[in-house]
């Protein structure tokens, strides 16, 4: 029994070895499990820390580089506004130098004008010593002539008139070129070479009227002017001579003044068609041209007789008149040009007793790119009042036909009614005094067909100008 309970004693005290063991094993388990949540919890504490540290490194670099962006974006600032005021230093430097440039430019005309006052004081005072030597040698002249005629004495005051006018004028002009510059010129519409170098050298620009004006009157200065020799519906002809060469010259004036661009187009058309037949016979020599107070003066060779109708006409008057008119026209058709209005009124008488024609108002390029005025419906073809223009040349040959029919016939032609028309459908009674061979050359003249018209060559060749004198041409 004893042993029994010495077994069972040591049986207990195995259960509570083992029962203390096993408590401890559990102690030790738990301690284990407690140090492992413990780690753990320390491990996750750690990585979470880890992380925030993480996370807050990130925010350092971001915020690092947020700054350097700012650092950049305060120097690219920097360089926008060095750049912008290096732009508004230049810009005032150029307004610096467009102050500077007006001040030498207004430097300039100052001196430019004060050079130019300079020149006007001496042109003046030379100018006052000239006159007063200019009237002490008019006294003088004055007090040796006082005992002469009295023409000799108005010579004399009109010398001294001149030299004054003459000196004042000179004056005048260079005034007037520093004043305005040379204009753009109008164009010779007759004229091809000219508009061909307009077009190679000058830019296209607005048509503007062109003052044509030079000085003091040219008219007064420079000719004597004599009586009115002739006047139609659009100028005056007056009598003048030349007071340096004492040549005697017919100037035309224009009735109306000379307004606007169209005005000055149409009163430059007839200078403009005498200047580029210049070289053409039987043709009023044209000398040159001006405007004064808004009027065209033309200057012209002095004709002293118009054609005169009324007179008793012999045959070889009348063709050597028909001659000289053909070769007139030859000329003019030769030229590109066409007259439109030839007339008794047109021809005229030179020096030389040779027949000219004048008065190229109307005149136009034959081919039919201008638009030809109606002219004078006496002397008017029937084609023209049609408006057919394709045969301008045989409408001038009509007209010099029915010229010299009233040369035979001393009748003059009517405006309209029967006989107007009779003479256009080719009913053209004879002459009895004159040949049938001229009179027949005048109704071919006048034919109604323009193609069936001699051209003026073929009027020279006709078989009536065979046998005229060669002084009488």
């Amino acid at each position: 029994m004893v042993n029994n309970e010495m077994v069972n004693n040591e049986m207990v005290n195995n259960e509570m070895v083992n029962n203390n063991a096993m408590v401890n094993n559990a102690m030790v388990n738990n301690a284990m499990v407690n140090n492992e949540m413990v780690n753990n919890e320390m491990v996750n504490n750690a990585m979470v820390n880890n992380s925030s540290m993480v996370k807050n490194m990130n925010a350092m670099v971001n915020n690092e580089n947020a700054m350097v962006n700012n650092e950049n974006a305060m120097v690219n600032n920097s360089s926008m506004v060095n750049n912008m005021n290096a732009m508004v230093n230049n810009e005032n430097a150029m307004v610096n130098n467009e102050n500077a440039m007006v001040n030498n430019s207004s430097m300039v005309n100052n001196m430019n004008a004060m050079v130019n006052n300079e020149n006007a004081m001496v042109n003046n005072s030379s100018m006052n010593g000239r006159m007063d030597s200019t009237k002490e040698d008019a006294a003088g002249m004055s007090s040796i002539t006082s005992s002469a005629a009295p023409d000799v004495q108005h010579l004399t005051q009109e010398l001294v008139e001149l030299e004054m006018t003459s000196r004042t004028s000179s004056t005048t002009t260079t005034q007037q070129q520093q004043l305005h510059p040379e204009p753009d010129w109008p164009v010779n519409p007759f004229c091809d070479a000219s508009v061909v170098v307009r077009k190679r050298r000058y830019p296209k620009r607005k048509e503007r009227v062109v003052d044509m004006t030079f000085g003091p009157s040219k008219m007064l200065t420079e000719f004597r002017q004599g009586p009115c020799i002739g006047q139609g519906t659009f100028a005056q002809v007056w009598h003048a001579v030349h007071r340096l060469d004492g040549m005697e010259y017919a100037i035309k004036k224009s009735k109306r003044a000379v307004r606007g661009v169209l005005d000055q187009r149409r009163a430059l058309r007839e200078v403009q068609a005498w200047g580029r037949l210049q070289q053409v016979p039987h043709v009023v020599q044209y000398h040159t041209c001006w405007m004064e107070e808004d009027h065209l003066y033309v200057q012209l060779e002095y004709c002293p007789e118009t054609l005169r109708v009324a007179q008793e006409w012999s045959e070889m008057e009348v063709r050597r008149c028909l001659h000289h008119m053909s070769a007139a026209l030859m000329g003019i058709h030769a030229q590109g040009l066409v007259h439109l209005d030839v007339k008794p009124e047109n021809i005229l008488l030179s020096t030389r007793q040779t027949y000219k024609l004048t008065d190229f108002g109307t005149a136009v390029k034959s081919d039919g790119s201008m638009d030809p005025p109606e002219g004078d419906t006496r002397y008017l073809a029937l084609e023209r009042l049609q408006g057919n223009t394709a045969h301008l040349p045989a409408s001038d040959v009509f007209a010099l036909g029915l010229t010299i029919y009233q040369l035979l016939s001393q009748d003059p032609l009517p405006a309209q009614g029967p006989k107007w028309h009779a003479l256009r459908s080719g009913d053209v009674p004879l002459v009895p005094k004159y040949s049938r061979s001229l009179q027949q050359l005048i109704s071919m003249m006048i034919h109604p067909d323009p193609l069936q018209r001699p051209r003026p060559d073929e009027i020279l060749t006709h078989e009536t100008m065979r046998h005229l004198p060669l002084n009488r041409l």
